[in-house]
């Protein structure tokens, strides 16, 4: 299984994806980022990196609807 890295770039770029408009191509990207910081999430070594990486990710979601 692949992992996204994710780096102060990617999480400036979900921003700013977030930012720009709420079009489908927009919903799609969130939803790219999302996917990265669960994917990041389950493969955590500790309980306090998961729960940041699924905060981030349910963040995102919740700003994508």
């Amino acid at each position: 299984m692949n992992t996204i890295a994710i780096t102060p770039e990617l999480e400036a770029q979900c921003k700013a994806w977030a930012e720009e408009n709420d079009s489908v191509e927009m919903r799609k990207r969130q939803m790219k980022c999302a996917a990265g910081y669960i994917r990041r999430a389950n493969s955590a070594m500790t309980d306090d990196l998961r729960k940041a990486y699924l905060a981030k990710a349910l963040e995102i979601l919740e700003s994508n609807q």
